[in-house]
């Protein structure tokens, strides 16, 4: 229990935790790599396109059984992988098909308009790919560090939908 939840305990106020207690305890070297090491994947996506996604679902699948942190932990990387991927593989995908029915149908003169819209929705895919890579590999550090992280959204919805059904955040 943090410091501030102990004097608002004290005080006469009950404040409950969002995390289910096991998340509250001091997590092991072991723990923390293999947490840091679900995050840190997206670095094979760099290199193999999806290595990351797979990397962290096996990290999830092989782990979850031994610690519910760590499997939040490779959950909540795989989906945010997963997101970053799909979306940009959509926006990119669709701008192209578009730019390249444009370029058709207008017998070569949309490709004044189309190439360069192409090129930058691919830059752009490019920059958005760097920054899941860097958000990834900052989660990577606060874990490793010991300290919580959570992907904004995809973090608190693994939290609500994997506990919300148990008592006391230990899963049956």
């Amino acid at each position: 229990m943090s410091t501030a939840q102990e004097d608002n305990v004290t005080a006469g106020q009950k404040v409950e935790s969002t995390q289910p207690p096991a998340f509250d305890a001091p997590h092991s070297s072991d723990e923390r790599t293999w947490a840091a090491l679900a995050h840190a994947s997206a670095l094979l996506n760099m290199v193999t396109g999806m290595g990351g996604l797979i990397a962290s679902a096996v990290i999830w699948l092989t782990q979850k059984e031994k610690s519910a942190w760590v499997a939040f932990h490779g959950l909540q990387s795989l989906i945010f992988q997963a997101a970053v991927y799909l979306s940009i593989s959509m926006v990119v995908g669709v701008v192209w098909l578009v730019g390249f029915a444009l370029s058709f149908i207008t017998l070569g003169l949309g490709t004044i308009v189309a190439v360069p819209v192409m090129i930058v929705v691919m830059f752009l895919g490019m920059a958005c790919g760097t920054g899941g890579l860097v958000y990834s590999l900052y989660g990577a550090y606060q874990v490793y560090e010991g300290r919580e992280f959570h992907y904004i959204w995809i973090g608190d919805w693994i939290l609500q939908h994997s506990f919300e059904a148990t008592e006391g955040g230990t899963e049956s």
